[in-house]
């Protein structure tokens, strides 16, 4: 990840808070343009995790599936869909109201099918809390097999563990990133190894046609000389 740097999108339903915490990441290092093309916004900032890693955050307009109904819906699944796309990301996090938890989740079931690394943001977690409704993160992160935790993108409650796991999936990315590049690193010097031993085959092969009567006299006088 040295030379890029990583790449996040926030996704959820309209109404999920991603803008709050878009905001929240971000503060004044974002700006908001339109995708190509289109007069649909592009809202793109900068924030940093650890101790001077940044990363690229895009705030893409809010959808309800996989199967879209308007410009903005297809901007968004042809982006997440597509890993040849300028805007498709490294990271998800997908951000979900606590409070409609059921039809917010279904968004979340079809991007988990596309593979896409997530991380599932239960936000407006203060609302619930004063409504005096349990939520079990680890109970679904079990179930979903991805991270998940509640926050607050009003308050700020739990937006530097959101960090965290970010940062922590970064490390995970440049391990595998660094391991593939000495598999690569590996299969090459073998290439060159292997390609030097033909050579090298070749050349004697050359040297015996070259030199065979000599070779066949050689081995006479050996012959004789052993009689």
């Amino acid at each position: 990840m040295a030379d890029k740097r990583l790449s996040v999108a926030l996704i959820g339903n309209p109404n999920a808070g991603k803008s709050t915490i878009f905001n929240l990441l971000t503060g004044l290092r974002q700006h908001v343009s339109n995708f190509p093309g289109i007069t649909v916004d592009k809202k793109i900032g900068v924030f940093q995790i650890g101790s001077s890693e940044k990363v690229d955050l895009i705030d893409l307009p809010g959808i309800y599936s996989l199967f879209p109904n308007s410009k903005d819906e297809k901007l968004v699944v042809d982006i997440i869909t597509d890993p040849t796309n300028s805007n498709y990301p490294d990271l998800v996090l997908y951000v979900a109201d606590v409070n409609n938890l059921e039809r917010h989740l279904l968004l979340s079931t079809q991007l988990l099918d596309l593979k896409i690394p997530m991380i599932v943001v239960l936000n407006m977690i203060d609302i619930a809390e004063a409504n005096e409704q349990s939520i079990d993160a680890d109970a679904l992160q079990k179930e979903l097999e991805v991270p998940v935790l509640t926050m607050s993108g009003k308050t700020g409650y739990q937006i530097n563990e959101l960090k965290n796991k970010i940062e922590k999936f970064q490390v995970q990315l440049s391990e595998i990133e660094f391991s593939l590049a000495d598999a690569d690193l590996y299969l090459d010097t073998n290439k060159t190894i292997l390609k030097e031993k033909l050579s090298l085959q070749a050349e004697i092969k050359k040297l015996i046609s070259e030199n065979e009567e000599q070779w066949f006299d050689i081995q006479q006088q050996i012959e004789q000389f052993n009689c």
